[in-house]
């Protein structure tokens, strides 16, 4: 589906540079993420009795708004927990394709974090990052450490649709995005919608590790998940560099 008219008419553009890991959790851990009125839905990426959580680690370049604006153009690293096969319980009518939620994304910048807060009801955090070229480490303002990922290319650079086994992560990226309005904490819901530009997106597959030293959401498991950890679901690890658009969130009642 699209927003409704005049929800189109302004939006967030710019590339993006993704690393995507997912976790496989328990159905009782990824219900215990979604706010009151959103629920689980069927999904076939991981095995029955648990759900998949995945791990978006970014780097934004050039973000920018299509209408006339004061705000630079920003630049900074985001990381994106992306609840995917989610539905509601309170639209108007049910949804025909799948949904996700974002129950948590931490930035380095603070025009980002007010912008996501204010404009489109996500739950976001400003953290520090430790960026190098094979990794990202994120920190509390104390230097604590949150989360941390590293990879390595395992193969070539292709199109999104000639890279192999990416068409079950590719699904944790194509779900439009149920949030919580104002502040990402309700009692509103409301929607938007993030797409990437796939036709000119590159995809190549990595080999990668993340470990989490901070249990930041309710029953996230700690320690390091790499390969053919427990709970580690089996689609990969991959980077995806390409174009994004996202509309301005919507109330949830025009969702047709």
């Amino acid at each position: 589906m699209k927003p409704p008219l005049p929800y189109l008419l302004c939006n967030l553009v710019g590339y993006m540079t993704t690393r995507a890991v997912c976790l496989a959790l328990s159905r009782d851990v990824a219900r215990g993420l979604l706010p009151a009125g959103l629920e689980l839905d069927d999904q076939t990426l991981t095995p029955a009795g648990t759900h998949p959580l995945a791990f978006h680690f970014s780097d934004i370049l050039g973000a920018q708004l299509t209408v006339p604006n004061l705000l630079p153009n920003l630049s900074y690293c985001e990381l994106i927990i992306s609840l995917p096969f989610v539905r509601s319980t309170t639209r108007p009518r049910r949804e025909t394709e799948p949904w996700s939620y974002l129950p948590r994304l931490f930035l380095n910048n603070a025009i980002a974090v007010a912008g996501g807060l204010i404009w489109y009801g996500f739950p976001k955090v400003r953290v520090g990052y430790q960026r190098s070229e094979r990794g990202y480490r994120i920190v509390n303002a104390d230097g604590s450490p949150v989360i941390s990922v590293e990879y390595a290319a395992s193969g070539p650079r292709t199109s999104a649709d000639d890279a192999p086994g990416f068409d079950r992560m590719r699904q944790t990226f194509d779900q439009p995005i149920y949030v919580q309005l104002p502040f990402g904490v309700g009692p509103l819901r409301g929607c938007t919608h993030f797409e990437r530009k796939w036709s000119d997106a590159t995809v190549r597959p990595l080999t990668a590790a993340m470990t989490i030293d901070e249990a930041f959401l309710p029953g996230l498991p700690l320690g390091r998940f790499e390969g053919t950890s427990e709970r580690m679901a089996d689609l990969g690890a991959f980077e995806i560099s390409a174009r994004f658009r996202q509309t301005l969130a919507y109330p949830e009642q025009l969702a047709v």
